[in-house]
């Protein structure tokens, strides 16, 4: 926002990453709409990022990694090795508090 507005000074503003210029004397209506625009530009911006993140987790190559070195955990990485990439349900049992999420 400047009061001393000129072409050069809002492509430079534009090219240091200013998103829209407002020059004084602004119209609120204007300037509630440049604000509207802005947030939902924001809002898409970040869905955009949260959506490509998730993407590269769902599309990543081979299994997720786990810290599982006892003997007694390699069975049950061998099996979720075997069962992972089919669409089969699995029904996961066990004591409670031993971390069936």
């Amino acid at each position: 926002m400047t009061a001393w507005a000129s072409i050069e000074l809002a492509v430079e503003a534009m090219r240091r990453g200013a998103r829209d210029f407002v020059q004084k004397p602004w119209e609120n209506s204007r300037l509630l709409s440049i604000l509207r625009t802005q947030i939902e530009l924001c809002k898409s911006i970040r869905n955009e990022q949260r959506l490509v993140a998730e993407n590269e987790l769902l599309r990543a190559e081979g299994r997720p990694a786990l810290i599982a070195q006892s003997p007694a955990m390699q069975p049950v990485l061998q099996l979720i090795a075997r069962v992972g990439p089919s669409d089969a349900n699995v029904l996961i049992t066990g004591e409670h508090g031993t971390g069936k999420k």
